[in-house]
C-alpha cells in the first residue's frame, strides 16, 4: 500500500519533525497563524447569524409547510424538521454552501475573483 502524500495547505514540510530548528519552528508558527487567519473555523466566523436569520417556510424535500426548528448543526446552523416527510435539513440544503468547509467570506472572495475575470492561477489559490 502506497503512503498517501498529504498536500494540505495548512502544513509545512517539517510538521512531523520532532527536532526542529529555531527557523523551522518560527516559520511553522507564522505559517499556521497566517493560515488560521485566512481560513477561520466556521464556528468562529459567526456566519450562522446569516443563515439563521433566513426563515424557511416550506420543506426542502416535499415542499409542505409543516416544518419546525429542531436543533443545530456543529457549525450552529439551524436544523429544520418536516412533520410530513419526516426529514431533517438545513437552509443550505442543495446550495453551494451545503456541507461547506470554507467560510462565506472565502466564497464571496472566490466569486468576486471569477466575476472580475481573475486568472486561473489566482482562482486555484
Amino acid at each position: 500500500m502506497k503512503n498517501r502524500i498529504d498536500t494540505s495547505r495548512q502544513k509545512t514540510s517539517w510538521d512531523n519533525l520532532n527536532d526542529k530548528t529555531i527557523i523551522q519552528a518560527f516559520i511553522q508558527n507564522k505559517y499556521k497563524d497566517n493560515y488560521n487567519n485566512k481560513h477561520p473555523k466556521l464556528t468562529d466566523t459567526e456566519e450562522e447569524l446569516i443563515f439563521n436569520s433566513l426563515e424557511l417556510k416550506k420543506c426542502r424535500y416535499c415542499n409542505q409547510d409543516n416544518i419546525i426548528k429542531r436543533g443545530k448543526t456543529p457549525n450552529k446552523n439551524q436544523f429544520y424538521y418536516c412533520k410530513d416527510c419526516k426529514k431533517r435539513f438545513t437552509i443550505t440544503l442543495e446550495t453551494i454552501f451545503e456541507n461547506h468547509k470554507i467560510s462565506i467570506t472565502e466564497w464571496i472572495e472566490f466569486l468576486l475573483d471569477i466575476f472580475n475575470y481573475g486568472s486561473h492561477r489566482l482562482l486555484q489559490k
